[in-house]
């Protein structure tokens, strides 16, 4: 839930926020992958109450690092069972557009 956002943010890893700016530093590329994704959205889990997926991302990344370092991530929010991606099991789908992101 949106008004509980402080605990999840509370929860990141020391060395998560220790590391992420020595990796900027030395120019590697960030990304996030998650199967958290905006489609489980619904009545029962509105957004105006609740984040998920790219929302929960990018909160998180804005509450622990300035602008210039949260803004290094690509995010990939990708529940494949919720969209039924028989194609690209597990974080497949992600891997893939992450490559592609960086063009690799």
């Amino acid at each position: 839930k949106k008004n509980e956002v402080h605990k999840f943010v509370a929860n990141a890893s020391v060395d998560f926020v220790k590391v992420v700016p020595e990796l900027v530093k030395r120019g590697f590329l960030l990304a996030i992958a998650t199967h958290s994704d905006v489609i489980e959205y619904t009545e029962e889990i509105p957004r105006e109450e609740h984040l998920i997926g790219d929302d929960l991302v990018k909160h998180l990344l804005e509450a622990l690092f300035p602008p210039h370092i949260s803004a290094k991530f690509f995010t990939v929010a990708y529940n494949t069972s919720r969209r039924r991606d028989l194609v690209n099991p597990g974080k497949v789908h992600h891997m893939k557009l992450i490559s592609n992101h960086y063009s690799m």
